[in-house]
């Protein structure tokens, strides 16, 4: 690996890698999505360019962000979540495939997240499966409606607290424990409407509900900036 900014930061690991993104696969320069692994394809976790200490990376080719600082505009103007990511030049098998963004997954790690908080994804903001929030036998679902909880985070608990979030954007029953960080929201809406981040009116956003004192304060971030500024 070498930094961009010409540090001659070198390493040697074994990986396992794929091609990232449902979309992005079609375009003519791939992301990638690489584990550390050593000599037997055990995982390992290492801290690459100064990053957290991990196995999980992501190699994005930034194909759709020809401006190459969208994420650094979101950092900017958010003072709760920041993408940690590096650039880098990558090379595969002697072929030179341009500037990439090393960065770390935007999970829990990146919220700081203790264990009363509940993380979000939206896996797409129209309702087209089958609703599930008034299933009384939904106890420990991972999704609902198109909510969904991370597979490693899934109790009994941040089941009925995805269910109550649910229920107070979905209805006119105001929850008497969910609360919005309207600045962090606002902001988020103005940042997606500077990109034109298509995908991120409807998807490919995280939310963090942070408990404090009893309530769950609702904040998020994007985590994929791809079809942005018109590029599609």
């Amino acid at each position: 690996l070498f930094n961009c900014e010409g540090s001659n930061y070198i390493k040697d690991y074994y990986i396992n890698y794929n091609i990232r993104g449902a979309s992005a696969k079609f375009a003519d320069k791939k992301s990638y999505k690489v584990n550390l692994v050593n000599s037997k394809g055990n995982k390992v976790k290492e801290s690459l360019l100064g990053m957290r200490e991990d196995n999980d990376w992501i190699l994005n080719s930034i194909y759709f962000d020809n401006s190459l600082i969208n994420y650094h505009i979101w950092d900017e103007m958010s003072d709760k979540y920041n993408h940690t990511l590096e650039y880098v030049e990558l090379i595969i098998d002697g072929e030179y495939n341009g500037i990439y963004y090393l960065q770390e997954p935007v999970d829990d790690k990146t919220f700081k997240k203790n264990d009363n908080d509940v993380l979000i994804s939206i896996k797409w903001w129209y309702h087209l499966t089958e609703r599930t929030l008034f299933n009384d036998n939904i106890t420990i679902a991972q999704r609902i409606d198109e909510f969904e909880l991370d597979k490693k985070d899934v109790t009994k608990k941040k089941v009925e607290v995805l269910k109550e979030f649910v229920k107070d954007i979905e209805t006119e029953e105001k929850s008497k424990i969910i609360e919005y960080d309207i600045d962090n929201i606002v902001n988020y809406e103005l940042f997606i409407n500077l990109i034109f981040g298509l995908d991120n009116i409807y998807i490919n956003e995280k939310i963090l509900l942070d408990y404090s004192d009893g309530k769950y304060i609702v904040s998020k971030t994007p985590w994929d900036l791809d079809r942005s500024l018109w590029n599609d």
